[in-house]
């Protein structure tokens, strides 16, 4: 970490990391029980979102929709496959991509399955 008047400057894995945990969170944040710990969790998220947002880092899950080769993702299973099927749909978003000023600096992590 590198600091210069008021910026400061991070390495890209440390950047990653904070993103991908803070987006774990806010995925799971729906679990919690107790409504004192999910309001207090809730506006610590949207502090820590609204810092991502102003450096302009931005998260892109793909659940849902159609596979393509071209994305920027990496398949880490695949259910239900038999055969060549080249028709697949992204089941899950294991990790989503990141991009930083619109540019992808972490490839997602998916799992697909045959598109039925």
């Amino acid at each position: 970490m590198e600091c210069n008047g008021e910026s400061v400057i991070l390495n890209k894995k440390s950047v990653i990391t904070f993103a991908l945990e803070i987006w774990r969170i806010s995925n799971s944040s729906s679990k919690i029980k107790n409504m004192d710990e999910f309001i207090s969790a809730r506006y610590s998220l949207r502090k820590l979102n609204q810092i991502l947002e102003e450096e302009k880092i931005e998260f892109i899950d793909l659940s849902g929709e159609k596979y393509d080769a071209g994305m920027a993702v990496d398949v880490v299973y695949t259910e239900g496959v038999e055969g060549e099927n080249s028709n697949f749909v992204i089941e899950e978003m294991m990790e989503p991509i990141i991009l930083l000023k619109e540019k992808v600096i972490h490839r997602g992590k998916v799992v697909i399955a045959a598109k039925q």
